[in-house]
C-alpha cells in the first residue's frame, strides 16, 4: 500500500513540474515578425490613413496634400517601399515628395507632419557631427553607425544641427517628365528644425 501511495506522489510531483514548465506552441500560421532590411534612403509604408498621413517604419509621419491623399489609402500598399526627396521645384506645392519604389516611381506631394519616435529601433540620429568638415555619424535604435559626407555647398546649414537631432535619409532626385529618375545622392533631412532643412550626403 505504501508503495502505491509513494508511486502516486512521485507522479504527481513529476506531472506537476511539467505541467508547470509548458509553454503552447506559437501557430504554424504565425512566423516571427521578420526582420526589415532597408537600403539607405530607403522607407517602409507602414501605416496610412484616409485624410492622407502616412507613417514611416521609424514612426515618423508626412502628411500628403488633399489630392494624393486617397490615392495612398486606396492604392498603395502596406510595406511598400519608399524614399522622400525635398521638392526643389518653384512654387512646387509641397515641402517635399514621396516616391513609391514598388510602383515605377510613383509620387505623392507630401509635407512633414511629426518627429520620428524616440524609442523606435529603426530611428536615427546624430551621434557626432562635425560641422567644419562637413562629416556626421549617424546611430539607429540598434546601435549601427552610418558615416554620412555633406557636399561642400552645404555644410555652411550645418551651423545649428546638434548631437541628438533626429534624421531622416532620403534620396536627392530631380523631377522629368513627372517621373523620378532615382540618383545616387542622398539627403539627410533635420527633423528637429522648426523648418526641416536638409543637406545632401554620400558615403
Amino acid at each position: 500500500m505504501m508503495k502505491k501511495i509513494l508511486s502516486f506522489i512521485t507522479l504527481f510531483l513529476c506531472t506537476g513540474s511539467l505541467v508547470e514548465g509548458w509553454q503552447p506552441q506559437s501557430p504554424a500560421a504565425q512566423p516571427p515578425a521578420p526582420l526589415i532590411l532597408l537600403n539607405p534612403g530607403e522607407h517602409m509604408l507602414c501605416g496610412k490613413s484616409r485624410d492622407g498621413k502616412v507613417e514611416l517604419e521609424d514612426g515618423s509621419k508626412f502628411k500628403a496634400l488633399s489630392g494624393d491623399a486617397l490615392k495612398i489609402y486606396e492604392e498603395w500598399s502596406w510595406h511598400d517601399h519608399l524614399t522622400v526627396t525635398p521638392n526643389t521645384m518653384l512654387m512646387g506645392g509641397s515641402d517635399f515628395f514621396l516616391i513609391n519604389l514598388d510602383r515605377h516611381g510613383e509620387f505623392v506631394h507630401v509635407n512633414f507632419f511629426s518627429e520620428p519616435s524616440r524609442t523606435n529601433p529603426y530611428t536615427q540620429s546624430i551621434f557626432f557631427i562635425d560641422p567644419h568638415y562637413g562629416e556626421i555619424y549617424v546611430r539607429n535604435g540598434n546601435k549601427d553607425e552610418i558615416l554620412w559626407f555633406v557636399e561642400e555647398e552645404d555644410i555652411h546649414l550645418l551651423k545649428d544641427w546638434e548631437q541628438g537631432d533626429r534624421v531622416l535619409i532620403g534620396s536627392y532626385v530631380v523631377p522629368w517628365h513627372k517621373k523620378f529618375s532615382i540618383q545616387s545622392e542622398h539627403v539627410m533631412i533635420n527633423c528637429e528644425k522648426e523648418y526641416l532643412r536638409h543637406v545632401r550626403v554620400k558615403q
